[in-house]
């Protein structure tokens, strides 16, 4: 991108952070802001034309939305449902984009392989708007954890089939086979390379303690694996994903490097944050220079279309995953279908498109009008809908029991630091064993209070319990996995050690349907006596006593 003077950029970040504080004033998403603003910017003609190149958007701009996403996501809830993941982002994906493709080719005329390339660029969710809207909402963390990793690879597979589609129709050799093999070669040699290139870099961020040489490795680490993935001609999208998995859960294994992994989603959020509200606001400029009220039914199509293929993909693909006991309940799948916003990702791949096709202005005009009304319809929908289906009603207890956990961690964290302070020299010990005793005692008072929750909620508390042990196990199996590779047990051992193991995961399974039967009935009781005056059934009787009272002072009266 060339900028003539040197105003444009500072212009172009002013509009920006202005937008976003007035959108947060105003309460809405402000990418809907970018937009309306790159309008009016657009029809005043204030900023002149910026073009993107597709090699800018591609090896510059994506990897950092990618990357932003991949960093955060925590591998181990991630692992917990891989199986579920892999065959929505996959084999989900796929299904949603042939079937918009096949719709949107009959219904408006438009060559099966340009529809393909804008089924593919559309259907790509948007993980960072769906998880801002559901922020202190108290999502179950297994939906949540389900709807971003979604999301993330389906980002990924998106722009990988995008690009290749481009290169075959490019060519002139187009073919589903062709686009199959070619995609399944660059998806699995990315991933390879970036899991490669994450583990060594992982080894490194171990040895590093200074916060301004870790946000320089990991950009060298995006744009290195990108470069080099480009060079041997695979995936660098895929290898950005993988190695951005990889690095957050391998790269600060201790307590002590975790600070340095919240600088780096921190520094990595606001790059991802600059990069969408630029290509936000590109959009809106360009949309004054192709007309977009002639565009207006098409993109009603596009988005009826979007619309039709995610609910049947949703509502066919997400029951498969009870094949093997991730069973997707009914409420979840229809928050995964309507909270499939489509963003960033949808309008960055529009613009990515070269200059000699001649449906690059229709398609941005088309990824425009679906965009917008995702985020209207469904952004300002999803959290009334997610109350309405009850996923956002923390029991009372629950929400007790997590402020707790929260407030044990942090006199820990205040313990460990004070430890710290005294070790260097820095306090005196009469302070030292004063602030000590200080925290000691309100550590004790908490977790008393802990205490009397539980034996409140004995089914809570099994519940605890049992996620504790699997949570354990689990830590196990991986402690046994490493000991086999090193070479440290043999497979014999190996087996049967994983053996028992298992055995108690079907085992916890097995504890856990019987304590939801029974907690389906005591803690419904424990509710309505905390409830009190709340509960259905006792306004019901009040109601009754006031007016058996009222007839009596009535009879009284004429008495």
């Amino acid at each position: 991108m060339e900028f003539i003077e040197l105003h444009i950029p500072i212009l172009i970040l002013i509009i920006i952070s202005s937008v976003v504080i007035l959108s947060s004033y105003i309460r809405i998403p402000y990418q809907i802001a970018l937009l309306i603003v790159g309008l009016i910017v657009g029809f005043l003609d204030i900023l002149p034309p910026i073009n993107l190149s597709p090699e800018l958007i591609f090896n510059i701009l994506l990897p950092v939305i990618i990357f932003e996403g991949s960093i955060k996501m925590p591998i181990r809830h991630l692992m917990d449902r891989i199986k579920s993941i892999l065959l929505i982002a996959f084999g989900g994906t796929t299904l949603e984009f042939t079937l918009f493709a096949i719709m949107f080719s009959i219904a408006t005329g438009i060559d099966w392989q340009y529809s393909l390339l804008l089924g593919v660029a559309i259907c790509a969710t948007d993980p960072a708007s769906i998880l801002s809207m559901f922020k202190g909402l108290g999502i179950e963390r297994r939906l949540s954890i389900l709807i971003e990793g979604e999301s993330i690879i389906d980002d990924g597979i998106a722009i990988v089939a995008f690009q290749v589609i481009i290169a075959l129709i490019l060519t002139g050799t187009f073919s589903v086979s062709d686009l199959i093999l070619r995609f399944l070669r660059i998806t699995v040699g990315g991933a390879i390379l970036g899991f490669i290139i994450g583990y060594l870099f992982s080894h490194l961020f171990r040895k590093i303690r200074n916060h301004f040489v870790e946000l320089i490795t990991t950009t060298i680490l995006v744009y290195g694996v990108t470069l080099l993935a480009h060079y041997l001609g695979q995936s660098g999208i895929i290898a950005v994903l993988t190695a951005g998995l990889v690095v957050s859960n391998y790269g600060f294994p201790s307590r002590e490097l975790r600070s340095s992994r919240e600088t780096i989603i921190t520094f990595w959020e606001f790059a991802a944050f600059i990069v969408t509200s630029l290509i936000f606001l590109l959009i809106g400029l360009e949309i004054p220079r192709i007309g977009l009220i002639n565009l207006l039914p098409l993109g009603a199509i596009a988005f009826l279309f979007t619309i039709i293929a995610r609910f049947f993909m949703i509502h066919t693909v997400a029951s498969i995953p009870s094949l093997w006991k991730d069973t997707i309940p009914l409420k979840h799948r229809h928050i995964l279908f309507w909270g499939g916003l489509r963003g960033v990702v949808a309008l960055a791949l529009m613009l990515s498109i070269p200059a000699t096709f001649h449906i690059k202005s229709q398609f941005i005009g088309i990824a425009f009008i679906v965009v917008f009304c995702s985020l209207i319809t469904q952004g300002i929908t999803i959290n009334p809908l997610a109350n309405l289906l009850n996923l956002t009603k923390i029991p009372k207890h629950k929400e007790e029991y997590k402020q707790y956990l929260a407030h044990i961690g942090m006199i820990n964290e205040a313990l460990r630091e004070l430890e710290r302070l005294y070790r260097e020299g820095s306090i005196i010990k009469g302070d030292y064993m004063t602030l000590k005793r200080e925290y000691q005692k309100e550590l004790r008072d908490v977790e008393k209070n802990v205490d009397i929750l539980q034996n409140q909620y004995p089914s809570f508390k099994e519940e605890k319990l049992l996620e504790l042990k699997e949570q354990l196990i689990k830590k196990e199996k991986e402690t046994i996995q490493e000991e086999l590779r090193e070479g440290r047990i043999s497979r014999s051992a190996f087996n049967n050690l994983n053996y028992i193991l298992n055995k108690r995961l079907e085992d916890i399974e097995l504890s856990k349907a019987h304590n939801n039967l029974r907690s389906s009935k005591g803690e419904v009781e424990n509710e309505k006596k905390e409830d009190g005056e709340k509960s259905p059934d006792n306004i019901f009787i009040r109601i009754i006593k006031k007016l058996k009272l009222f007839n009596k002072k009535t009879t009284n009266k004429n008495k």
